[in-house]
């Protein structure tokens, strides 16, 4: 199990759900936000992170967004949201964007720091 998928189980328990596109694209977020040094505004999610993960998958790129789309309510209406909190690095009131929360999930897997951390001590990430 990668760091990534034992992330996500951490906040939603042992589901039956298949995690694989998610964790697919939160790996796919972090390569570009941190070996390509793309700023987190600049990407676009359904061209570089879903079409890309589709191919790997044999599946259509619908298809991903539409998993992540799942996963990403799924953690904020029915997963443990002090992990959450710990993950991200604050509270948030309401589910964010795909795009949003699959760069929440890359920094704090490849970082091992929670994104609003994160920004607080750098905000050019987003730029």
């Amino acid at each position: 199990m990668t760091k990534i998928e034992r992330t996500i189980r951490s906040i939603l328990g042992d589901t039956n759900r298949n995690l694989c596109s998610f964790v697919e694209s939160i790996g796919q977020t972090e390569y570009l936000l941190f070996e390509k040094k793309i700023p987190m505004d600049d990407i676009q999610v359904t061209d570089e992170v879903y079409a890309v993960v589709a191919a790997q998958l044999k599946k259509e790129p619908g298809a991903v967004a539409k998993g992540v789309e799942r996963l990403v309510k799924e953690c904020w209406e029915e997963g443990d949201q002090e992990r959450l909190e710990e993950v991200i690095g604050k509270k948030l009131k309401y589910a964010p964007y795909p795009k949003r929360a699959l760069c929440y999930f890359a920094f704090y897997t490849y970082l091992d720091i929670p994104f609003f951390e994160y920004i607080e001590k750098d905000p050019r990430v987003l730029f």
